[in-house]
């Protein structure tokens, strides 16, 4: 065995099978993994998939290997493998260097893996580093597996349900970055600390946390967790992973979090230029005509629900159309902005109107998809769209109707193919596109589906885990062109993205609406904290409670988006207060750092929620009663903010725009339902 050790944590390898022994906290003296479960593993430290045409998912695992070569010095060992053999015991000719070593940041080893590709087929997975033998710390309540910045989840829940339990289905999962990671880790803590697994890559690559109760069909949980590379590794060709972390630390999931954040703006410094951008309340989305082309309200009004959104401190209208809106679910074959010439003058003089009276607008346009009409029978488009890596073209449907049995129409068709970002036509016409948007005098966009979650194999020259990258530099050119016309114009975007966050300046999500997501909705913005985010809000005041107090903006979709403020009028004065508050207060909270719950101690109605937020004056606290009337009391821990502020002058900002004075670290609060406050210390 060989034992490495950085700070509190110790990795024993086995070096003849590429397998972990164990990997131990020595200061908390929790055991996080280990070779000696009753069931299943230990698994190699990595796994290469090489197919054939018999055998579509062949592999290799490094613990399935005849001994490496091994050289140990320092802080660092380096296994070497001359020839990688399936698990039939085929030769690969694929030859494997991977590299352990203590890492600069405490509490730490990284995992390199290098390939080289002599053998006659390509290499479309590798999965590194591999680990198994997590079979728990507490129970399924406190053992929380916690995915990059997106979502928590139990550590204890595979089995899942599924029915198709064939492949060991209802043992394995996968999270794939972008969309289902927000950000490129994975923390996995209980009872007294916990385990992470970070992807240092500098650029975005397309990849996924897997795991896999090894278990199987034995008794336990003996769970295996790694990261899968989606990458293309033909005949002759060498890869390198990035460094891949693996740590240990004594608190829970806040941990990773600050470990990758630290890293990630050391790396890519955030941009704090705009940052009066952060004190708007949100944005009103309004349905002129739908996805299926449904009439909802004339264009001639665009002025006139701008000054809606005016009223009620909403300051940016998205008007959501059937042309714009995409090319997935109408039957017409023209594009984004092919609007005949009386349209287009109708929508100049509306949106040139809503800016001169003080309305930033933009429009939800998405361009991955060609016209479905003109698709098929251009042999060109074939040319500019994203294939699987069987060759055959990847598709989507969201035909979206107001009128049939069904939201999605997707027995109607079109199935839609996508736009790959790597396609200089692609990128020709986005601008083209961007260029005739901006002449109709929108001046910001939402930008629907700003990533791409598949890589696009299609491409000659192209490493195909660097689609999602491809599409973001996409998007940063398109920013670029809005800010030249608009210093203040901003880039909406649907689903967040740590590396996005220099191409998209608001977020959205659908997830992120019901009370139910407040914890997903602070983990984001605890984990990417130099993002904005917004609440997609209905016609339900709680909506509005919660998104204040989280700091986030509004995505007003009042009565689905064929309403306006106007129609929910209690609704639209609780925004208006909550825009005048947030105005007053912005410096202190959202132009701050999220920080969650960390440093406060909140006792009271189950219905009192508080968040704190960390800046160079101190802590600040908003308060919120979303739903029902809460009493409690907050106390903050000043150590736990990077300023203590001035435990003598205080201050409470109200929902009524009254403010007084506060002493001390402690303060009792009374709220009415939906009403919220800011505590400045």
């Amino acid at each position: 065995m060989i034992e490495l050790t950085s700070g509190r944590m110790r990795l024993t390898l086995d070096p003849a099978t590429g397998t972990i022994h164990s990997v131990t906290d020595t200061a908390g003296g929790v055991r996080h993994l280990r070779s000696d479960l009753p069931v299943g593993g230990p698994v190699g430290l990595f796994r290469i998939v090489s197919p054939t045409d018999t055998w579509w998912s062949r592999y290799a695992d490094a613990d399935e290997q005849p001994p490496p070569e091994v050289a140990a010095q320092g802080g660092r060992v380096t296994l070497r493998y001359a020839d990688l053999r399936a698990h039939d015991g085929e030769p690969l000719g694929v030859s494997a260097e991977l590299r352990i070593e203590t890492s600069e940041r405490p509490d730490e080893l990284l995992v390199t893996l290098a390939l080289h590709n002599l053998g006659p087929a390509v290499i479309n997975e590798v999965r590194c580093p591999w680990m198994s033998g997590w079979s728990g710390i507490g129970d399924a309540e406190s053992d929380r597996i916690v995915l990059g910045g997106h979502s928590a989840l139990s550590a204890h829940r595979l089995p899942t349900a599924s029915g198709n339990t064939y492949a060991r289905n209802h043992q394995r999962e996968w999270f794939e970055y972008p969309v289902r990671l927000y950000a490129p880790w994975v923390d996995i803590s209980g009872p007294g600390g916990g385990l992470a697994l970070i992807n240092y890559m500098r650029a975005p690559e397309n990849g996924a946390v897997c795991f896999e109760n090894l278990a199987g069909y034995g008794a336990g949980l003996n769970l295996a967790l790694g990261w899968a590379h989606m990458v293309s590794i033909g005949p002759g060709e060498r890869w390198t992973s990035p460094p891949m972390g693996i740590s240990v630390h004594a608190d829970d999931w806040h941990a990773t979090a600050d470990r990758y954040r630290e890293w990630f703006d050391a790396v890519h410094p955030p941009d704090s230029s705009r940052m009066h951008l952060r004190s708007a309340i949100g944005f009103q989305n309004l349905l002129f005509r739908g996805f299926d082309g449904t009439p909802v309200r004339p264009l001639e009004e665009i002025p006139a629900v701008a000054e809606v959104g005016r009223r009620f401190g909403v300051d940016h209208l998205c008007v959501w159309d059937t042309l714009t809106l995409g090319n997935y679910a109408k039957q017409c074959d023209r594009d984004l902005t092919d609007y005949p010439a009386d349209e287009r003058e109708l929508l100049r003089a509306g949106l040139t109107r809503a800016e001169q009276d003080g309305t930033r607008t933009s429009a939800l346009i998405n361009f991955r998809h060609p016209v479905a009409a003109r698709a098929v029978s251009d042999p060109a488009v074939q040319q500019q769209v994203i294939r699987r890596f069987d060759g055959t073209f990847r598709t989507e449907n969201w035909s979206a109707s107001h009128n049939h049995g069904t939201l999605f129409t997707k027995h109607l068709g079109p199935e839609s193919w996508v736009y790959s970002p790597f396609s200089a036509e692609h990128r020709e016409r986005v601008m083209r596109i961007t260029r005739d948007y901006l002449d109709l005098g929108y001046t910001s966009m939402f930008y629907d589906q700003p990533f791409e979650i598949a890589p696009d194999y299609g491409v000659a020259g192209s490493a195909p885990e660097r689609t999602h990258h491809a599409a973001l530099e996409m998007i940063r050119e398109v920013r670029r062109k809005l800010l030249a016309g608009d210093p203040d114009a901003i880039v909406i975007g649907e689903e967040c993205d740590v590396f996005a966050q220099d191409a998209v300046d608001l977020w959205m999500s659908w997830a992120t609406s019901q009370p139910s997501a407040v914890a997903a909705a602070a983990l984001t913005r605890y984990s990417i904290p130099h993002t904005m985010l917004s609440w997609v809000i209905d016609h339900e005041p709680e909506r509005v409670a919660l998104a204040f107090a989280l700091g986030m903006q509004m995505c007003l979709m009042i009565h689905g988006g064929e309403g306006t403020l106007a129609d929910v009028p209690e609704l639209a004065e609780l925004v208006g207060r909550m825009a005048a508050l947030r105005a007053r207060t912005a410096e202190r909270t959202t132009c701050a750092r999220f920080a969650d719950t960390v440093g406060l101690q909140i006792d009271g109605d189950d219905s009192l929620v508080a968040f704190g937020y960390d800046s160079p004056d101190g802590p600040a606290v908003i308060v919120a009663a979303p739903g029902a009337a809460a009493s409690g009391s907050v106390t903050v821990d000043r150590d736990a903010f990077s300023a203590p502020g001035d435990a003598q002058e205080g201050r409470l900002f109200r929902l009524d725009g009254t403010d007084e004075a506060t002493r001390g670290d402690r303060m009792e609060f009374s709220l009415a339902a939906n009403e919220a406050a800011v505590w400045t210390l």
